[in-house]
């Protein structure tokens, strides 16, 4: 990627949880148990692309895990059918496509068709249980037969998160009201970019 392109994306990591924050307040999402990625997403796309960055969104199936869930996994218990632990735990989000009732996904933005850069990554925190994940994380996304187009990363406390993206993505998730009310976001994120990036020049 290009220096310049790598200076936005970062910008846009620091801007965009702010936007959102604005649009759906951090207590407000707490309150309802859900997180913002529609509404990140949205808005990274639109700032990435003002900004000439290739980008486009990525519907993703996505878990998230502590450390106890990764050496439970390793042992090989889940294989024999032993129980997990109580002390295991994981946040998973994109079990199942629902074609014409939403989309069970975690979506986030591919950008140059080469790296995975999710907006709202603290939603599948869960710090109480171990899993300590950063505000936002900017990956590099593989691609192979196998697996398909995934992404994978450890994160501080010893636990992992893993995207894969979904084959076949219904996209009726832009009639989302996070997805429709992130315009007016965008476009105050977008002059808040064009001031930092112009000052950084």
């Amino acid at each position: 990627m290009r220096p310049d392109a790598l200076r936005v994306v970062e910008a846009v990591r620091d801007v965009v949880p702010r936007a959102v924050d604005e649009l759906i307040p951090l207590a407000v999402r707490a309150e309802i148990g859900k997180g913002a990625c529609l509404t990140a997403t949205r808005i990274g796309v639109e700032a990435l692309r003002y900004f000439g960055v290739e980008c486009r969104p990525l519907a993703t199936k996505t878990i998230a895990t502590n450390a106890r869930w990764i050496e439970w996994a390793k042992s090989g218990a889940p294989e024999r059918g032993e129980s997990m632990p109580d002390d295991c735990w994981s946040v998973v989000v994109g079990v199942a496509e629902t074609p014409g009732r939403g989309l069970d996904a975690h979506v986030v933005v591919e950008v140059n068709r080469m790296l995975l850069l999710d907006l709202d990554a603290r939603q599948l925190a869960r710090v109480e249980r171990g899993i300590v994940v950063p505000e936002t994380l900017l990956l590099p996304l593989v691609d192979d037969e196998a697996r398909g187009r995934w992404s994978s990363a450890t994160l501080d406390d010893g636990g992992n998160v893993t995207y894969v993206a979904l084959r076949s993505v219904p996209t009726n998730y832009r009639n989302a009201a996070d997805w429709r009310r992130a315009q007016s976001g965008a476009g105050r994120a977008i002059r808040e970019l064009r001031d930092r990036l112009a000052v950084n020049a």
